[in-house]
């Protein structure tokens, strides 16, 4: 699964922010509706909130080959607090439910040790085993139940099917314009973010790296650049 490319795009991105940065990734729909991929939402959700999710039509990307449905992502990825929130709901979790087959877990277990004429035969181990892992899944999913109801938070979803271009290439309606628009009045209400600076922007400098320049107002007065890909 990690040699898909879109994966290593989501873990590539998600490591160059830092806490509290936000992220937009054009994604295959599969990704977030394929319960093979599963995994991905998970490692997603263990590093990062989702803002916002927007399905848009399959003719925006035809022109250039593409053949699949995307879906623009929103992330911001947590913050020192968030992280420390997601581990303790986690660790809690995980604990509440190895508390609840503790007991069901140990019988097995020392059955399966038992040694001599108590010991069980071939058939009874595959099938203590076979039991064991069962459990062992049972704790997995319900842990993961656990940490979605105790880390809960809205995540708005929204689809298109007018996106400023045709399958042709040609410039049709875009309804992503005032549905920006919606979403913005959503964030600020629910104070998903605030704004540091006007805008940023990226420049290569002498050194060949690629520099992260915000700036903080009309009088383009900036902060220290930081490098935000190139080799140390």
């Amino acid at each position: 699964m990690s040699t898909l490319t879109e994966v290593l795009f989501i873990e590539r991105c998600l490591n160059l922010l830092k806490p509290g940065g936000r992220m937009g990734i054009v994604l295959p729909e599969g990704v977030l509706n394929n319960i093979n991929l599963q995994k991905i939402r998970e490692f997603v959700e263990s590093k990062a909130k989702i803002l916002f999710i927007t399905s848009i039509p399959q003719d925006v990307f035809i022109a250039s080959g593409a053949t699949v449905k995307p879906s623009l992502v929103f992330f911001k990825k947590f913050t020192e607090e968030e992280t420390n929130k997601w581990s303790a709901v986690a660790n809690k979790a995980e604990k509440e439910v190895s508390k609840k087959y503790q007991k069901e877990l140990k019988g097995i277990q020392n059955k399966l040790e038992l040694k001599g004429k108590q010991a069980p035969d071939a058939e009874e181990k595959k099938q203590l085993r076979i039991e064991l892992r069962l459990i062992e899944e049972k704790m997995i999913a319900e842990t993961k139940a656990l940490i979605k109801i105790n880390f809960k938070y809205s995540i708005p979803i929204a689809e298109v099917e007018k996106a400023g271009i045709s399958s042709t290439g040609s410039k049709i309606e875009n309804e992503l314009e005032p549905l920006a628009k919606e979403f913005k009045s959503y964030r600020n209400q629910n104070q998903l973010w605030t704004n540091k600076y006007r805008r940023v922007k990226y420049e290569i400098l002498e050194d060949d790296k690629i520099y992260r320049i915000p700036i903080a107002d009309d009088n383009n007065t900036v902060s220290e650049p930081e490098i935000f890909y190139g080799k140390n």
